[in-house]
């Protein structure tokens, strides 16, 4: 059903219950917040993300082992129901959220001349992080089930944190050092007087 086809009695029902629908759907989302927040705290509970792998011309970087040391504190900035659209206008502050993780970094235009790739650790703050956007409702019996995300993340500032060592790949040492004699014997260095 669009809403365009919603009788005219049943539009005013839905404009008279969104406003008590969105306090109570408020309130049950700040003390679930809440809920949620003291047993994560008391268990420690690492949250665990996908790796991500990252090609930029002949650069391939993989972040692994991601985790969210923590569970980020929801602050609801906006939450508006459209019930005859059946979907949820969201804003929320979740503060600073970090990630950290593994890295490797390979350049494969150097792997040719140099076979040298960079691993490590690496740390990730995004600061001051806002959400906003849409979230679809799907009705389940005599519930609104979350469906159909349409949210963008917004951060003021973002710090990456790497340490990190380098791996060289004993099978290209030898083509490593003759390519290193090859140009020390062609380039010469010559420093003009002044």
């Amino acid at each position: 059903m669009f809403s365009t086809e919603i009788s005219g009695d049943l539009k005013q029902l839905i404009k008279r219950i969104t406003p008590g629908f969105e306090e109570n759907l408020v309130r049950a989302f700040k003390n679930e917040g809440l809920r949620y927040q003291q047993s994560t705290n008391n268990n420690r509970n690492i949250n665990k993300l996908d790796s991500v792998f990252i090609s930029v011309d002949d650069t391939k970087i993989e972040l692994a082992n991601l985790k969210f040391p923590w569970t980020p504190d929801f602050r609801i900035i906006k939450l508006s129901a459209d019930l005859s659209m059946l979907c949820l206008d969201v804003a929320f502050k979740l503060g600073d959220l970090r990630t950290e993780g593994d890295y490797e970094a390979t350049n494969m235009t150097l792997q040719r001349l140099l076979p040298i790739t960079s691993n490590g650790r690496i740390e990730t703050t995004f600061r001051d992080v806002v959400i906003r956007g849409k979230v679809g409702l799907l009705i389940e019996g005599d519930s609104f089930v979350p469906e159909n995300y349409d949210i963008e993340y917004e951060s003021t500032e973002t710090s990456i944190s790497v340490r990190c060592s380098f791996f060289l790949n004993i099978q290209n040492a030898f083509n490593c050092h003759m390519c290193i004699a090859y140009f020390m014997n062609k380039t010469s260095l010559k420093v003009a007087p002044q």
